[in-house]
C-alpha cells in the first residue's frame, strides 16, 4: 500500500489526469442512461433493421457521413435535428437508431425526437465505430 501513496505523492499530474479521465467517462455513462435511450449493439440493430424495418439516423456531420455510413441511413446533423425533424415524420412507426461519432453522444438528439412524438428511439452503442469494429458494411458517396 505504500507504494501506491509514493507513486501518487510523486507522480501527482499522472494520477490527477487518471481521475478527471475517469471522472469524464463516468460522467458521459451517467448521460447516456438517464437520457432514457435505449442501447443497441451493431448485432441487436442489424436484427431491428432486417426484422421491424428500423430507421438508421445518423446524427454526424456531411462530411462525415460521406466518408462512410450504413445502408439507407439517413442524415440529419445533430444541430439541425430540431429544424430538420419534419423529414422523420413517415418513420413515426419504425424503431429509430441513432448513430453518432463518440465524440457526439446521441442524448439530446433522443430527447428532441422522443418529445416529439417518436415512441422507440435506440441508440447504437459505441456509434459509428462499433459498427466498423463489428466489421459490418459501410456505404461510400
Amino acid at each position: 500500500m505504500q507504494q501506491y501513496l509514493d507513486f501518487a505523492l510523486h507522480h501527482w499530474e499522472l494520477c490527477l489526469a487518471f481521475i478527471l479521465i475517469l471522472g469524464l467517462l463516468i460522467g458521459l455513462e451517467l448521460r447516456l442512461r438517464l437520457s432514457g435511450l435505449a442501447q443497441v449493439t451493431p448485432q441487436e440493430a442489424t436484427l431491428l433493421i432486417n426484422r421491424e424495418d428500423a430507421v438508421i439516423l445518423d446524427i454526424r456531420d456531411q462530411a462525415s457521413f460521406e466518408k462512410g455510413h450504413i445502408l439507407n441511413a439517413v442524415n440529419i446533423p445533430a444541430h439541425d435535428i430540431e429544424q430538420r425533424i419534419k423529414q422523420l415524420d413517415k418513420y413515426r412507426d419504425k424503431p429509430i437508431i441513432i448513430v453518432h461519432n463518440t465524440s457526439q453522444p446521441p442524448g439530446k438528439t433522443g430527447v428532441i425526437l422522443q418529445n416529439n412524438g417518436f415512441l422507440i428511439v435506440k441508440n447504437l452503442t459505441g456509434g459509428i465505430n462499433a459498427w466498423q469494429n463489428a466489421n459490418l458494411p459501410l456505404v461510400k458517396k
